[in-house]
């Protein structure tokens, strides 16, 4: 942390925010953003001064901003935090921050939105300090942890159905200064014995060839819109992986071979466009793959199902086919700390950490930490309940409320 960052997080006593208002404004704004949230939202309630610069929509972008720049520097205030989300009941979700820089992996209990609901929550996306979060039926909530704000708005197109091949995704449309949700729902047909997954099992489902997609404006809750049917099938119901601001998935042009490709939401046109995938990957049509982010780039996950290898992909210059490149090989071999087999089936990335060892998601029942040098891989969070599942979230003072205004985070004073 710098000396000027560590000066002001001591204290936000009178003193100290008067000898800072002796400064000029640009420069003022200039070192609060570079301090940690908790800070600004401390130094947000000793002065209205300090209120109505950090509550300043340009300021909220300008410190968000830095936050992206600087990732994975040795900035303390700066780390990256994975959130785990996992409901036990109906209605119910616990939530967690865990910070993958610190050496003991530790958590800390994040106070949520109450959900109330007969439905399963589940985080859906996550976009610049933002978790979207579905609740059953109409209901989505966007929420900002860091700043203990939420907002829900109703899906008026569809519901957020649990048992439909169904993606969802948060991302930021630049044209506008808007986020927005996309939703795309696959509708299935019933099966006698009910349905049929056929990613697991080897079995294969009736599914509608008729992908549709819904746009959501939170300036305008009260109104959504078909955007297009688009020719896709859904391959699974996994999380969006965000870069630039959109959101990503791997879908299925259908067909008998069923060819997989990665498609990207663009929010200014409102249309779904295609990503090119790793070139060697243009031959196995068949092959399932899963996204992440790492370093802000595009990665996908090859899960090879024969060997038990797992291939990690990244794509650092975005849009262009060549620049795929491999990153790291997960050998079959691969054992935990505890010097045993580990065992695992699909791996999604979360982060990489400056040691570089890299933050993963396993099965969707377990946070773990592979360490590339000792091939082996540690739990740092392990659960029984098939619904876990993790996001990657930065800290950020980005109000859910856009629609009305508020680009502040606390109410006038």
């Amino acid at each position: 942390m710098s000396s000027t960052a560590k000066a002001l997080k001591v204290s936000t006593s009178a003193t100290t925010i008067q000898s800072i208002h002796g400064l000029p404004q640009d420069i003022i704004a200039d070192i609060f953003s570079r301090l940690p949230v908790k800070y600004l939202l401390r130094f947000s309630c000793a002065s209205k001064q300090s209120h109505l610069l950090i509550s300043d929509p340009q300021f909220i972008k300008t410190q968000l901003n830095r936050t992206n720049e600087i990732e994975g520097q040795d900035i303390n205030h700066r780390l990256r935090y994975g959130v785990l989300g996992f409901g036990g009941l109906p209605g119910s979700l616990s939530l967690s921050s865990v910070n993958y820089e610190a050496s003991d992996h530790s958590s800390t209990e994040l106070t949520h939105p109450s959900t109330n609901s007969r439905f399963y929550p589940e985080i859906l996306g996550s976009c610049n300090g933002l978790l979207l979060v579905g609740l059953g039926g109409h209901t989505l909530v966007l929420w900002n942890p860091s700043i203990r704000k939420s907002d829900r708005i109703s899906c008026s197109y569809h519901k957020y159905y649990e048992d439909r091949f169904r993606l969802y995704g948060l991302g930021y449309d630049s044209s506008i200064n808007q986020y927005k949700v996309v939703s795309a729902v696959a509708p299935i047909r019933r099966h006698r014995y009910g349905f049929v997954d056929d990613h697991h099992g080897g079995m294969r489902t009736t599914r509608l060839h008729r992908t549709k997609v819904a746009v959501f404006n939170f300036k305008s809750t009260s109104s959504s819109r078909r955007v297009q049917e688009v020719p896709y099938k859904i391959a699974s119901n996994a999380m969006a992986a965000v870069v630039n601001g959109a959101p990503h998935w791997v879908v299925s042009r259908g067909g008998e071979d069923d060819d997989y490709v990665i498609v990207y939401f663009d929010f200014v046109e409102e249309k779904l466009k295609e990503v090119p995938k790793p070139r060697w990957l243009d031959d196995i049509t068949s092959k399932l793959f899963d996204l992440g982010v790492l370093k802000g780039c595009l990665c996908a996950v090859i899960n090879d199902g024969v060997k038990g290898n797992s291939e990690v992909w990244v794509m650092k210059d975005y849009g262009m086919k060549e620049s795929w490149t491999e990153l790291i090989v997960i050998p079959s071999d691969c054992r935990w700390s505890r010097d045993k087999p580990f065992g695992f089936g699909r791996l999604v990335p979360l982060g990489l950490k400056k040691n570089g060892e890299f933050l993963m998601v396993a099965d969707r029942a377990r946070l773990i930490v592979y360490n590339p040098r000792k091939n082996t891989m540690e739990d740092i969070m392990l659960t029984q309940n098939d619904r876990f599942h993790g996001a990657p979230y930065v800290e950020s003072l980005v109000s859910p409320h856009h629609h009305e205004g508020d680009y502040g985070i606390i109410g006038e004073k």
